[in-house]
């Protein structure tokens, strides 16, 4: 035999759409009686010694009977706690909108013993509803934890490569300006003077090739860069390339240089964050949830790119 508490409404639920119970809202039933509110914690702490007791509990709305609307379930101040509201059919018809409301209810506490067939049934249906939510919540949990290493790269690629009108987001350019002095001779065409040349500017004497733009310029290509030499100047402009740690790597996925087999990876992320936002939605219900606050965050969060295109194209 399983026994379950139930709190079955003789009077008043006054369903409000704040978390301020004494804000005025609707209200299904007799007005209320009582002033001091019991906490549903403190019931369910000791459900035997309410039994038979007129209460006034108070709390958001998390589930409402989808068949008949004869029942609702209020969140405890305490976590994972429900307290559940009963009425007789067709007494009181909750709406499903009431879902994520206040709800402030008065009645009598009374003990209802089911019998197995009527435990399993219900257990049946509680579990339905919760089921596809734990199974949403196993995915949205998991789906967070393989894309965060991913997330992080593309993160911060995203910030870098936004502003790639200010800068190389991947490399470093360093530009410096060499008298060469006695170091420049005749023969700078030579790979005896190239290698003179690269030691005054303080390089590595390794280059690949030499190119004459014109009379009096030598350019010579080195590892990380290109040396210009002005003869008539006796000068030569230093430009050095060198890869920014970690940012240039974090590019080279994000804008999918590495192609093949990473651009299937990189889909399957894309696929991942869909259905880490989607599932997101539906994490949390009541008030905070995607039918309270939650529409709205997501409101706003849908309007902000629409926006931008609608200022911009």
């Amino acid at each position: 035999m399983r026994i379950r508490f139930l709190l079955p409404l003789f009077v008043t639920a006054a369903v409000i759409s704040c978390a301020a119970p004494e804000q005025e809202g609707t209200v299904y039933g007799e007005q209320l009686t009582m002033t001091d509110a019991t906490l549903i914690s403190t019931i369910l702490t000791d459900p035997d010694g309410y039994v038979g007791e007129r209460v006034l509990v108070q709390g958001t709305v998390v589930e409402v009977c989808e068949m008949r609307g004869c029942w609702l379930e209020l969140a405890s101040d305490r976590e994972f706690e429900t307290l559940r509201v009963k009425v007789e059919d067709g007494v009181i018809v909750f709406p499903l909108s009431a879902r994520g409301h206040h709800a402030v209810v008065e009645g009598v506490i009374e003990r209802i013993d089911l019998s197995r067939e009527q435990a399993i049934e219900q257990a049946r249906h509680h579990g339905a509803a919760m089921k596809w939510r734990k199974w949403n919540n196993i995915l949205h949990r998991d789906l967070g934890y393989l894309c965060v290493g991913l997330t992080v790269v593309y993160a911060v690629s995203g910030v870098a490569v936004n502003h790639i009108a200010d800068w190389n987001p991947s490399f470093v350019i360093e530009s410096r300006t060499v008298p060469l002095g006695s170091a420049l001779t005749g023969a700078v065409g030579t790979p005896e003077g190239v290698r003179s040349v690269l030691q005054a500017v303080g390089l590595p004497q390794v280059f690949r090739a030499t190119f004459r733009p014109g009379t009096n310029r030598v350019r010579i290509f080195v590892e990380e860069g290109v040396v210009d030499v002005d003869l008539a100047a006796a000068e030569a402009t230093v430009e050095v390339v060198r890869p920014r740690p970690v940012l240039r790597e974090a590019n080279f996925l994000h804008l999918n240089h590495a192609k093949r087999l990473w651009t299937w990876l990189a889909d399957l992320y894309a696929v991942a964050l869909g259905l880490l936002a989607i599932t997101g939605l539906f994490v949390l219900k009541g008030k905070k949830g995607i039918t309270g606050r939650g529409a709205w965050l997501t409101g706003i969060g849908v309007a902000v790119p629409l926006l931008f295109l609608w200022l911009y194209l």
